[in-house]
């Protein structure tokens, strides 16, 4: 669920597209959308995999030193554009962007949260 951190300050600070730029790993993205399923964040989460398979177009691209140059105005920028508004748009439906998922797990599941140590 840590993994998404990084989306939630993506959201905050560029956009959908952007996000598998900045965080470009195929690891990472699959942890960051179990992380949402576990949040309760399905619909998100939907979103957010469908975002990636477009990704996986220009997954060369986004990897390439050069790729925020690349970004703007890209194909890719524009097909991931109508899912970041559906994105933004659940995430102001919630009020709290996903930081409030994360609230609402944690009064939904206190014994998930937390650490615990031994005597």
């Amino acid at each position: 669920m840590a993994a998404t951190y990084e989306l939630d300050v993506s959201f905050a600070l560029d956009d959908l597209g952007w996000h598998f730029g900045n965080w470009h790993s195929t690891e990472l993205t699959e942890e960051t959308a179990r992380g949402l399923d576990e949040l309760g964040a399905s619909a998100l989460a939907s979103i957010f995999r469908q975002a990636f398979e477009l990704a996986q177009a220009y997954w060369p691209e986004l990897g390439a030193e050069g790729w925020m140059g690349w970004y703007h105005g890209s194909a890719f920028e524009q097909a991931v554009g109508p899912l970041d508004k559906q994105a933004r748009s659940i995430l102001e439906s919630n009020g709290g962007g996903i930081f409030k998922y994360w609230v609402d797990y944690a009064r939904k599941h206190p014994d998930r949260v937390g650490a615990t140590t031994d005597p």
